[in-house]
């Protein structure tokens, strides 16, 4: 298959727009929770700040670049992604769907060494060991999905159902290293599940004994960092559950297809697996305000700012309407 296959019909069919819909969604809700983590900033700069506020900004870029594609080709039915414009875009686009794994990766790995090896964490845990493991993640991702660029693996392709660029994810449409490197980046994405897995069981583990044992006494621990560790744990929980049942069905698939040889992309089980990918980001930021009460009032507080000026504006107005009648009214009578 090649990377330049373009629409011939660019008619916009609402039926078949779940898409755009889920990137409009996507970007509202991250945008919201920008401005929630980047108003909490002033308050606290932790790691654990660090590592959602990086995920979000990620999420936040991948679902620009998508929205962009979408448009793009949507307006020039299909003509802006064609070869090089494909493979820019799909390689941007890809190496910021796959640096979310990194991402949950060390943010699962932070909160299992905080909790079940508290000691090590102190000591060799910090803001700068934690944006090493972020990069090192990022370097490994950025060299697994350049070989389509320099022709090691078959170019990335025009995806004319969703209109966007993304990886080639079809084991059969090259040759044997494209099948191979396919077989690399779904063992790999396997493997981080089932870290992620371990981390998070770990993590609840501990706090079941921690709740049944007695381990930690609650009169040495204050009450505020008691609450703030369980927001975080709760988080992060929910984001690696998150990102499980969204990669995970897709990285299964990519193997099985890489075990089989399969030639195309046309089946309905890799449509709902490619569908799952573009929710983790949706979610996510649902996920920070459901679970982390600091999130939760900080919009409050945010949709009140906002519900205050809009009353505000609409006082003004009125007034001054007001006052023009009145100079009106003094006018006539004179």
């Amino acid at each position: 298959m090649a990377n330049n296959t373009t629409d011939i019909n660019c008619v916009l069919d609402l039926s078949e727009a779940e898409l755009p819909i889920l990137l409009v969604l996507t970007l509202i809700f991250n945008s919201v929770s920008l401005l929630i983590l980047n108003r909490m900033k002033v308050l606290t700069e932790t790691i654990d700040h660090l590592l959602v506020t990086t995920l979000t900004y990620n999420d936040m870029i991948s679902t620009l670049l998508y929205t962009f594609m979408w448009l793009g080709s949507w307006i020039s039915c299909g003509q802006m992604l064609q070869n090089i414009t494909c493979d820019i875009f799909g390689w941007l686009g890809t190496i910021t769907v796959i640096w979310s794994a990194g991402i949950v990766v060390v943010m699962s790995g932070c909160r299992y060494l905080a909790l079940v090896r508290p000691l090590y964490y102190r000591l060799h845990v910090n803001a700068k060991s934690v944006k090493i493991g972020l990069v090192g993640f990022l370097a490994l991702f950025l060299v697994m999905v350049t070989f389509p660029l320099v022709g090691l693996a078959s170019p990335y392709y025009y995806y004319s159902s969703n209109m966007v660029c993304a990886y080639n994810f079809t084991p059969g449409d090259g040759g044997l290293f494209h099948r191979c490197i396919l077989g690399v980046i779904s063992v790999f994405g396997l493997l981080t599940v089932l870290v992620i897995l371990f981390f998070n069981i770990s993590i609840v583990g501990q706090i079941r004994k921690t709740a049944s044992v007695g381990h930690s006494d609650p009169t040495k621990m204050p009450s505020v960092l008691k609450n703030k560790r369980t927001a975080i744990t709760s988080v992060t929980l929910v984001v690696s559950l998150v990102y499980v049942l969204t990669y995970g069905p897709f990285l299964g698939r990519v193997l099985y297809d890489v075990i089989y040889n399969i030639k195309s992309q046309d089946r309905l089980d890799h449509s709902i697996t490619m569908a799952l990918l573009f929710l983790s980001p949706l979610l996510n930021p649902i996920m920070y305000v459901l679970f982390n009460k600091k999130h939760r009032a900080c919009l409050m507080r945010l949709i009140k700012s906002v519900c205050a000026k809009i009353t505000c504006r609409n006082s003004i107005q009125e007034n001054s309407i007001t006052e023009n009648d009145g100079k009106e009214e003094s006018r006539g009578k004179v």
